[in-house]
């Protein structure tokens, strides 16, 4: 009966154990894909990259931006 009882607990603290470790990766993934769309609202939005094939120059498409 106290071997039952050991494991049970044992099993309970592993399964407490990776609860918490799943809750604190989600809130730093939450955290990170904040920080990362406040940045990308800070920044505006990306210009499009020039193409070396264009007859536009490299002046002309970095004055646009």
């Amino acid at each position: 009966m106290q071997q039952e009882l050991n494991s049970s607990t044992a099993s309970d603290d592993l399964t407490t154990e990776l609860c918490t470790e799943l809750e604190t990766d989600r809130k730093q993934k939450e955290k990170a894909d904040t920080l990362w769309a406040d940045f990308l609202k800070d920044v505006g939005s990306v210009p499009k990259k020039c193409h070396s094939d264009n007859a536009v120059s490299l002046s002309t498409c970095t004055t646009l931006m």
